[in-house]
């Protein structure tokens, strides 16, 4: 976790693997005006847990919302290169 211009950023938190971590951060940025969190869009195993943590992660904290990267890149295939996981330019100006 990072503060940028007042603000903080959590990126590419590993939620698989943080989930607790996350929860922690979360919790000591109650304070904050908004915090934002992105869910996958990735064909792997964990993707389905991995978004459903960030939708729990997110409930009860009204300053905590979810942006659906999930459902904004259904149906855009170009958005990702080969991989399936990484953006093209496309991508990520989408994302």
């Amino acid at each position: 976790m990072r503060q940028v211009e007042g603000r903080y950023k959590v990126k590419n938190a590993g939620m698989k693997e943080l989930h607790a971590e996350v929860k922690k951060a979360l919790d000591s940025l109650a304070g904050v005006r908004r915090v934002v969190l992105v869910n996958t869009s990735v064909e792997r195993s964990w993707q389905d847990t991995t978004n459903s943590r960030i939708a729990a992660a997110a409930v009860g904290r009204p300053n905590v919302v979810v942006a659906d990267w999930h459902a904004v890149s259904a149906g855009h295939p170009e958005y990702f290169v080969s991989d399936g996981v990484h953006l093209t330019k496309d991508g990520g100006a989408a994302y």
